[in-house]
């Protein structure tokens, strides 16, 4: 068994305390490594013989295993002594931890390459804690450990990780196991559902990357995590199944339960929610000061043998990990994260894989030394390129010092900054400063933990701004600057790499080379497909009214010929239908028109900022047809009506879609128009044209949810007709749409359809 130095000092059983938060470790790799360099670049032109990243290797039986560790210390002096360089921007409070601890992880460090030297030193090993900031360096000198003692220590450590590695192994034998015996829960695979897991085993057998446009039907959920389970399971790995919203994690928690009992397999799963949603604190504040569900943490999880425990449960879920929490005072999001490792499907939100600080790897291994790569599935893909844009956008404004002992040094930095954006470098200052008071615990709260993180993602930010051109900087108000990320295809890529194979989906995936240039699944070698419905495409009659015109300069004039239309196409069957308009203003406009000449007709209307009980009755009324009557929901496309709600059958019979709901232009998406105009040559389509259809598309799609419903689908608007808008549509809908003629009537179609 091969471990690092690294490896070995890693604590696979932590106990004691949850602390995160500001510490006194150096955050700029690039940074300390360049300080690294300069320091032992001096030291061997000061001192003849002094060499510089030496490696280290040295075995050792323990238990009948062969454990080979390797390591690499930064300098080495002619006499055989040791170096080892720690940069820092709190040198005082380093010296004095090391002083206080003789098992400071750094003092292990030493101890260790002077046990795998094998030799012994009259001088001591010495450690060289240097100031980032001046450079100056003061030198401590080990006196704690001998390599007798460090060995004894060592052992014990070893025998930790080979009890957490038989673990491991065991874990993997029963995946192995269980690759050979889960199966399909049902009998009767839908139409067009063999096809769709057959592809998704073969992109996972090949460890290739997948995007597909899935549509309603297909069985998403379970005919993705089917086959990736039994290609995971086989090779020992596990699968992230992941989702933008957790309303979804319910849909894959059924899902396994379903595969776990089809096929009497111990399948195991966790849901992984956000932090704040698991938190059971007042405030997320993860510190043995300030949250008692971190202080003594990792104890009352052993002395309640709560993994053990817990390991027996086929499904995890966000409730029952914090009724576990409320009840045992331990952290939720903590318990989670040991948990995992010992899972076979982690469901979890996006963040898990694309925000900036993710590892999602590292996150499903643990302590493990062995990390294999997932296998990772994509759920509601058109939605990935929006949310990683927004994790590498920020902003940095005065107010957010606000009421802090630091809001008159964040003025000084962004109120004179009009010609350029704020100094990175004072910044990194006063977030130093910060980080200061809070280790010293001067004078602060959680204000200031809060404005530490924000100005440090800020300065993140800052920093890959000024060596790529997918950002936008601007200073919309005096003390405010924001940073918007264009393109985040390079950042979801690198993420990619880290996964075993990826199966990205969606039923709004067109057109597909554009999704695949925005996700960042683009290589050559990535495949794109569209699969087909598996529904009769004669259940669904599609039109297109080019007459109506809902461009902004036209609106007005259209508001009197959009409402006729609705009505007199709702008369000709009575049922529940949906009216989807761009903006809340749109339909309030047209609102007014219906509830004036709609007789005899229900109206349900979606307000701004809705109330979720509202939302909830609306639902409610929309579930419940009656024989004749007609009832008419008025909503905007990309809305809580427009994605993710099943109304099948009866409920809901027709939708309008009530022209391409653009974004509204602004110097943001006029920067993206620019950036994918010079990168791709079409960038009113990327900016504008792409994601309004996306809206569009997933509102009409509310219609056919089932092989039995029928239903219409109206498009109002002639840029439904152009090739873009139409590239963005399911092929079956382009091959059956009905474009109106001026002077035709639509009556004698659309009772056709529904006869």
């Amino acid at each position: 068994m091969q471990i690092s130095v690294h490896d070995l000092l890693i604590d696979p059983a932590p106990a004691g305390d949850i602390n995160e938060g500001p510490d006194d470790s150096f955050g700029d790799p690039a940074l300390g490594t360049e300080i690294h360099e300069a320091i032992q670049g001096q030291l061997r032109a000061d001192i003849p013989g002094y060499r510089a990243e030496v490696s280290f290797h040295k075995s050792i039986e323990v238990n009948t295993a062969s454990i080979a560790i390797s390591g690499r210390v930064d300098g080495i002096h002619p006499d055989g002594s040791i170096d080892e360089i720690k940069t820092t921007f709190r040198p005082a409070r380093l010296i004095r931890n090391l002083e206080m601890n003789p098992e400071h992880p750094y003092w292990l460090q030493l101890a260790c390459y002077r046990w795998m030297s094998g030799t012994l030193c009259e001088t001591p090993d010495r450690i060289l804690v240097v100031d980032a900031r001046s450079m100056e360096s003061e030198t401590i000198e080990s006196l704690h450990w001998t390599p007798e003692s460090f060995e004894s220590w060592a052992i014990k450590r070893i025998e930790a990780i080979l009890e957490r590695e038989k673990d491991r192994r065991a874990f993997v034998k029963r995946q192995k196991k269980m690759a050979s015996q889960i199966r399909f829960p049902f009998q009767d695979i839908r139409d067009g559902q063999l096809g769709f897991m057959e592809e998704i085993r073969n992109t996972c057998v090949a460890k290739g990357r997948l995007l597909g446009q899935a549509p309603t039907g297909i069985g998403k959920s379970l005919g993705s995590l089917f086959p990736a389970l039994q290609v995971a399971l086989a090779a020992g790995a596990k699968v992230a199944f992941l989702t933008p919203k957790n309303s979804q994690f319910a849909v894959a928690e059924k899902a396994v339960q379903q595969i776990a009992s089809g096929s009497k397999a111990n399948l195991r799963s966790i849901t992984l929610g956000a932090k704040s949603k698991l938190c059971l604190n007042v405030e997320v504040n993860c510190t043995a000061e300030a949250c008692p569900y971190a202080k003594g943490h990792y104890d009352k999880v052993r002395q309640n043998d709560l993994l053990k425990k817990l390991s027996r449960r086929a499904v995890l879920t966000v409730d029952s990990l914090r009724a576990t929490g409320k009840k045992h005072e331990v952290c939720p999001h903590a318990l989670s994260l040991q948990l995992l490792p010992r899972r076979d499907v982690l469901i979890g939100d996006y963040n898990h894989a694309f925000s900036p600080d993710a590892n999602l790897r590292a996150k499903m291994s643990g302590a493990d030394l062995v990390a294999p790569r997932p296998v990772v599935l994509i759920d509601e893909a058109h939605n990935v390129a929006d949310r990683a844009r927004d994790h590498w956008s920020g902003a940095l404004a005065i107010a957010d010092a606000e009421g802090t002992k630091w809001e008159r040094a964040l003025k000084r930095i962004l109120a004179g900054t009009s010609k350029g954006p704020p100094s990175q470098k004072k910044l990194e200052a006063l977030r130093q400063k910060i980080m200061d008071a809070i280790l010293d615990q001067k004078e602060t709260g959680p204000t200031d933990l809060e404005l530490f993180f924000t100005i440090s993602s800020f300065v993140g930010l800052l920093d890959a701004a000024r060596r790529s051109d997918h950002f936008f900087l601007r200073n919309p108000d005096p003390g405010r600057w924001e940073i918007h990320c264009l393109d985040a295809s390079e950042f979801t890529a690198k993420k990619f790499d880290d996964f075993e194979s990826v199966v990205a989906f969606s039923a709004t995936l067109k057109p597909l080379e554009f999704y695949r240039n925005e996700i960042g699944l683009n290589r050559d070698h990535d495949h794109a497909i569209e699969w087909p419905s598996p529904f009769d495409v004669s259940h669904q009659k599609t039109i297109v009214i080019p007459q109506v015109s809902t461009l902004w300069r036209n609106r007005s004039q259209n508001y009197e010929k959009i409402a006729g239309a609705v009505l007199r196409i709702a008369a000709l069957k009575s049922g529940h239908y949906v009216a989807f308009f761009p903006s809340f203003s749109f339909l309030n406009s047209v609102a007014s028109i219906l509830h004036e000449k709609a007789s005899g007709v229900e109206i349900l209307t979606q307000t701004a900022g809705q109330p979720a009980q509202v939302t909830e009755s609306i639902l409610s009324r929309m579930r419940d047809p009656r024989p004749g009557v007609t009832t008419l929901l008025l909503a905007v496309q990309g809305g809580t009506f427009a994605e993710g709600i099943d109304l099948p059958g009866d409920q809901l019979i027709g939708a309008f879609i009530v022209g391409p709901g653009l974004p509204a232009v602004s110097p943001i998406r006029e920067k993206m128009r620019e950036y994918f105009d010079s990168k791709y040559g079409c960038g009113f389509d990327y900016a504008y044209t792409y994601p309004a259809m996306a809206k569009s598309v997933q509102s009409a799609g509310r219609v056919i949810r089932t092989a039995d419903d029928r239903g219409i689908v109206v498009f109002m608007d002639s840029r439904f007709l152009e090739p873009g808008s139409q590239s963005a549509m399911p092929s079956q809908w382009i091959d059956q749409i009905h474009e109106a003629r001026h002077g035709e009537s639509l009556t004698d179609h659309i009772n056709s359809f529904w006869s």
